[in-house]
């Protein structure tokens, strides 16, 4: 099982989803369109609590490791973003279940919370490969992960049934690891841009 410990730099925290906490997010989750192109809505309180929770069965697992997320400078939880599809043999994890308040989209948090992650996965945890997906018709969430340096693979049709029963296309990604130190370079001069 890989060890799940903080993750830090000068303006986020990342640290372990504990039982419970999903309170300290669920002001929030409260925003419908946070969940327009998760399998899932997850505005209201109990059907959040149950799936933040559900995450720690994932996890005594070793199959799901979500990061709470905290921005230091502005004092205040912003959303989670977890490894998932953990392949140890094969040196393979997905970063993904991710979603921020609709307040931090376009800001710092998404570059700052990759990188730590992907610095983690690579430089601490050896893995040579680190996957994103998201719904074909995500165009917000495409685009972010283009940002991140993520080569787009492919697309599975039809993969996935999402709410009201739509079969969903997924769009695969990936950052390997000879590509980690020029990925590494944009995402370091992304977030000083922020400064």
């Amino acid at each position: 099982m890989l060890p799940f410990t903080k993750l830090e730099n000068e303006v986020l925290l990342l640290t372990p989803l504990e039982l419970g906490e999903w309170k300290l997010l669920a002001h929030l989750a409260k925003d419908q369109s946070l969940w327009e192109f998760f399998p899932y809505d997850l505005s209201e309180e109990a059907a959040f609590a149950s799936w933040m929770d559900s995450r720690l069965d994932l996890r005594s697992q070793g199959k799901w490791l979500t990061y709470k997320i905290f921005h230091k400078v502005r004092e205040e939880y912003v959303g989670v973003s977890s490894y998932l599809n953990i392949d140890e043999p094969n040196k393979v994890v997905e970063i993904g279940g991710t979603w921020y308040g609709a307040a931090f989209h376009g800001s710092e948090v998404n570059p700052n919370s990759k990188l730590l992650l992907m610095t983690h996965a690579f430089e601490t945890l050896g893995f040579e490969r680190v996957e994103f997906k998201t719904d074909a018709r995500n165009v917000r969430s495409r685009r972010a992960i283009a940002k991140l340096g993520a080569k787009e693979e492919g697309t599975l049709r039809s993969n996935r049934i999402v709410k009201a029963g739509r079969r969903r296309d997924t769009v695969y990604y990936s950052v390997l690891k000879y590509e980690w130190p020029a990925v590494k370079a944009g995402l370091m001069e992304r977030v000083s841009s922020y400064k």
